[in-house]
């Protein structure tokens, strides 16, 4: 694990999957992450995976895969005294990952403004949250591209360790921990090793590593707005990939 966070508290309030994997990442690269839960059941994705007998006793593998080196508690953010201790963990954090559905922690009077001086307004152009009838800060990747590359370059520098290895040998993709390996991967060329891994998003952004060939590609864009075409996206990210892995250099 890496200590390029460490003496950095993270409250993950996060659900099922990019929530907390995002707070995963988070974790391996040091910072101190408490998952907060509710009471009575926890995390959706405690119930989540193929091993009926971990489901019953709410440790599904979705939730193993996506929050391990997580501290967690259960709170009640609907009652007066749940949000109070909030308030207070929030006050000794520097980081809070949560999504929910758009105007939810508003309705729990647990939004931005209520902890900060001044508020940073931004629009995510996600189909999945227009559907819902807002916007969301959870498809893709999100910084600038030199911003990715540091982050990925962490990665790199770990070269292969135990979340990238193929833990799904009998399907036809191959998966790591919260990551897509090469295997079976539709934005991958052959140029790229084995060991190569990597994560895509909605919007069409990407990153992947390749620890054998001392690779990084980060690919920023937004193919969904202000309309998402009826378009193989893999066949774009593929094209960037060859150039990046030197095919048409």
């Amino acid at each position: 694990m890496s200590s390029t966070l460490a003496g950095i508290r993270v409250l993950d309030l996060t659900n099922v999957l990019a929530g907390p994997f995002c707070a995963y990442q988070l974790a391996l690269l040091g910072a101190d992450v408490v998952k907060i839960e509710v009471p009575d059941g926890g995390d959706l994705a405690r119930q989540l995976g193929a091993d009926a007998d971990l489901n019953v006793h709410h440790m599904g593998a979705s939730f193993l895969a996506q929050n391990a080196g997580k501290r967690s508690v259960t709170l009640n953010l609907k009652i007066a005294e749940g949000k109070e201790v909030l308030r207070r963990l929030v006050g000794k954090a520097d980081v809070l990952v949560e999504n929910f559905r758009p105007g939810v922690m508003a309705r729990l009077g647990l939004s931005y403004a209520g902890f900060r001086d001044g508020v940073v307004r931004g629009d995510v152009h996600d189909g999945n949250a227009f559907r819902r009838g807002g916007v969301s800060a959870n498809a893709g990747l999100f910084g600038t591209a030199p911003d990715v590359w540091r982050l990925a370059r962490t990665w790199l520098d770990l070269g292969g360790a135990g979340y990238t290895a193929d833990h799904t040998p009998d399907h036809p993709e191959s998966r790591g921990l919260a990551w897509q390996r090469k295997r079976g991967a539709g934005s991958a060329v052959a140029e790229m090793s084995d060991e190569s891994f990597g994560h895509t998003g909605f919007t069409g952004t990407s990153v992947w590593v390749d620890p054998r060939r001392d690779r990084i590609a980060v690919l920023l864009t937004n193919r969904i707005h202000p309309a998402a075409p009826d378009a193989n996206f893999h066949e774009v990210r593929k094209r960037f990939h060859a150039l990046a892995w030197g095919r048409e250099t």
